[in-house]
């Protein structure tokens, strides 16, 4: 916290946010839950962007976080949520609907909803897509070569392939591929 309070660290995020070669600069930090490194560093920048992973521990803690972050006055600039796994609520709503209700909840028209499954059959992806439907979310689907449910997706991207490694390496190399889009954009369209 010593260090994060002094003129040193605020020269160096000038020095950042100065540099003309990039639009965005992200700085990783430890957990907002246990530590105020995140605050008083996003007091200085733009906001924090706040990574959840959806395990028990974290369901529990990251309300707390969230509350923590908003007192500061610092912008919860969004939330990404990751290593999805909900197994208290599987009894209640059964693991098919998981992507589903966070969608219903979260998501709005103009969002963009990316899914992927290497059979093209996940039943929680094939309901995520309905959902994505009822609320005018656009979705792209990307799925191996074999028919399956996924086609009510806006755009379906098939890997030429049955074999689940290359499936996946190549859900990999096309994740890459649009954030290196992305990031040209960006790059070319300062915000």
């Amino acid at each position: 916290a010593k260090l994060l309070n002094s003129n040193r660290c605020t020269e160096v995020v000038n020095e950042f946010r100065s540099m003309t070669d990039y639009d965005i600069i992200l700085f990783d930090t430890p957990p907002c839950s246990m530590l105020s490194d995140p605050i008083l560093l996003g007091e200085k920048l733009d906001g924090i962007l706040f990574l959840v992973g959806l395990g028990k521990g974290s369901r529990m803690l990251a309300p707390q976080a969230t509350r923590r972050i908003k007192a500061t006055g610092v912008d919860l600039l969004g939330i990404i949520c990751n290593q999805v796994n909900f197994p208290s609520r599987l009894n209640d709503y059964g693991y098919e609907y998981i992507f589903s209700r966070l969608l219903k909840a979260k998501g709005k028209k103009g969002d963009i909803l990316i899914g992927m499954s290497t059979s093209g059959n996940s039943k929680n992806i094939v309901e995520a897509f309905a959902a994505a439907k009822e609320l005018g979310v656009k979705s792209v689907g990307w799925t191996g070569a074999k028919s399956c449910l996924m086609d009510s997706c806006d755009v379906l991207l098939k890997v030429p392939s049955a074999d689940t490694p290359r499936i996946q390496e190549t859900q990999m190399l096309i994740g890459h591929i649009i954030c290196e889009i992305i990031e040209k954009h960006f790059v070319e369209n300062p915000l």
